[in-house]
This record gives structure tokens, sequence and C-alpha cells, in this order.
């Protein structure tokens, strides 16, 4: 199933590497690939391939916590939570059941800029699979007596994040580089904002953002390209697009808008004297392409272990370990040093 999961995370990017590729002059769609827009404005990337026994259907829903603010925060990722608990015509048993009758892998997860839904189905138990999704997408009714559940859930999920001493770290990071932006805040979301959420505001949050102008579809898999952009079209494209409402506060920035901290300070360098004291040094980096940072990770890789040795050579008795890690978003790129 990992192979599955990795699958559908390529395709993510795979969908939306191609849309930005085709917006461009003179790009040439490779053998099996179509692009489409429905008339509800859903985006819909196609790949036949006919070696495949399943086919998988990913939904990428534009919004994560790079939306959020500190009364909405968390929200992306309890509605990950909240949709696998039913519909209008099928109860959370029955959406399970019926997930596990056509032999189907039923997944989601929440990114800052996106919430991802996948759907694998036999190929002949596609169609099945995408009514069960798109009735998640479109038609999840949020039951209050699951909602509690589900708060419980991810307030435990945040509780064993925050024992991970390395997740502590990253939390306290990027609150300092990401300072004035959505984010600077978890996609966990905080336990405060959490434990205090109710169900009718998350429920707002889900009309507001779950319309199909705001989606990405992309189908990969053993399957003809015209029958399958009329069943996407049949199952998904009746959906009523809707004006999603971003939020304008005017010291927060959300999505790939600007920082808009007060404080202007770069910070060069900071110790954090938590379970292990690290020294943390910050470089502020341009907006390179992705390429650019995978060639710098795997750069650092290369120059982590001899770097670590020179340092244990001069401080035998204060160095531990060394790590090299790049933030890269749209709003702004940083390199950091964190030696423990």
């Amino acid at each position: 199933m990992l192979r599955v999961k990795n699958l559908l995370n390529i395709s993510v990017l795979f969908l939306f590497s191609t849309i930005l590729l085709a917006s461009t002059k003179n790009y040439r769609l490779p053998s099996g690939v179509s692009l489409y827009q429905l008339d509800n404005g859903i985006e819909v990337l196609l790949i036949e391939n006919p070696g495949l026994p399943m086919i998988g259907v990913n939904t990428v829903v534009k919004v994560g916590s790079a939306y959020e603010t500190f009364s909405t925060s968390g929200m992306s990722h309890m509605l990950e939570h909240l949709l696998f608990n039913g519909t209008s015509t099928l109860t959370q048993k029955e959406l399970y059941n019926l997930t596990d009758k056509i032999g189907g892998y039923n997944n989601a997860n929440t990114s800052e800029y996106y919430t991802n839904f996948m759907m694998v189905t036999p190929s002949d138990k596609i169609e099945d699979g995408m009514k069960i999704q798109a009735g998640m997408l479109f038609d999840s009714i949020l039951p209050n007596e699951k909602f509690e559940k589900e708060k419980g859930i991810v307030l435990e999920e945040i509780a064993k994040s925050l024992a991970n001493p390395r997740e502590q770290l990253n939390r306290n990071v990027i609150d300092v580089i990401f300072d004035g932006h959505a984010l600077s805040l978890p996609t966990l979301g905080t336990y405060e904002t959490i434990k205090n959420m109710n169900r009718d505001d998350v429920y707002n949050f889900y009309k507001n953002n779950y319309v199909p102008n705001n989606m990405l579809i992309s189908v990969i898999g053993n399957f003809n390209t015209k029958e399958m952009l009329e069943l996407v079209t049949e199952i998904y494209g009746k959906a009523a697009p809707g004006n999603v409402e971003r939020t304008n506060i005017a010291d927060w920035g959300t999505g790939f808008e600007s920082l808009k901290s007060s404080n202007k300070i770069n910070v060069s360098h900071r110790f954090y004297n938590g379970d292990k004291t690290h020294l943390q040094h910050y470089y502020s980096l341009s907006n390179y392409s992705t390429d650019f940072y995978e060639l710098l990770d795997l750069s650092f890789e290369k120059l982590k272990d001899n770097l670590v040795k020179q340092l244990k050579s001069e401080f035998p008795d204060e160095i531990e370990e060394l790590s090299l890690a790049t933030y890269s978003f749209p709003v702004k790129s940083v390199m950091e040093i964190d030696v423990e």
C-alpha cells in the first residue's frame, strides 16, 4: 500500500507540473496524457497506463494550513478526518463497507497548500470509487456526534507530535522564519484552536473551500480517455462552483501573499535550549526552481559528514550532531544550519 501512496503523491506533483508546463507556449503533452477543464472549474489531468491493473484518482483541494489564521488553525486537517464520517446518503459505516466491498483504498493527507484525497480501486470498480469520493468532497454532513471524537483524535496527534523534540524544534523554527504568515502555524493545528473549535465554523470553512473551481483531479491507470472524461464529468462535473473567500487581515499573510510581520529583522542565528541545546543559523535564499533545492539537498548529504567530523575535532565536548535543511515556499526560502 505504501507504493500506492507514493504513486498518488507523485501524481500530485505531476499534476501541478504538467498544468504549469502546458500553460507555456509550444509544450507538447506526452502520449496518453491529456488536460481538461470542466464547466464548473475543475481542472482534470488524465494519464492512461494500460499496464496498471488499478486506477487511482487524486482530488486536490487547494486549501491547507497556509490559508489559515489562529482562529481557523487546523481546520484543513480536521476536514481531512471529518469527511470520512458520512454523507447525506452514506453513514460512516456504509462508506467504509462500500469501499471495502469494491477493494478500494480511500485516504487523505493535508499539507500547507493543499488537502489531497486519494481513491484507488480495480479498474472495473473505479466508477463506484469516484462516487464515494465525490460524495465525501461535496456532500459530507460533518455529523455532530462524530465531531468531538475527531477532535480528540487530532488532539492526540498534536500531543504525540509535541512529545517529539524534533517536531517541537520545527514548530519553533517555522514560527520564526514565517512570522506574520499562516506558514508559521503547524498543519495539525494548535492544541487550543482544536480544543475550542466548533462544528459549525468548520462546516462553513468546508463549504467555502470545497468547491469544484478550487480543485484539481488527476486520474492514472488502465482506462480509455474519452470514457474516463465522460465519467469524471458525470460524477464531479455537476457540483456547483463557488466564490472562495480568503481571510484579509492587515498584519497576517495567507497563501501566496508576502509575509506581513512588523518585525523586519532577519534572523541570522539563535539558541534553542530544549531537551538538547541547538545553535541555528539561517540564510535567506532566492526563489530558485525545485531542481535547485533537490541538488542543494544532495550537496548537503555529501557535506554533512565532513562538516560534523571537523566540528567534533574542534569542539569534542560540545558538538553532537549537525543538520542542514531548506524551507522552500512561494513566500520565502531559507537554508538552516542546526548544530546540536
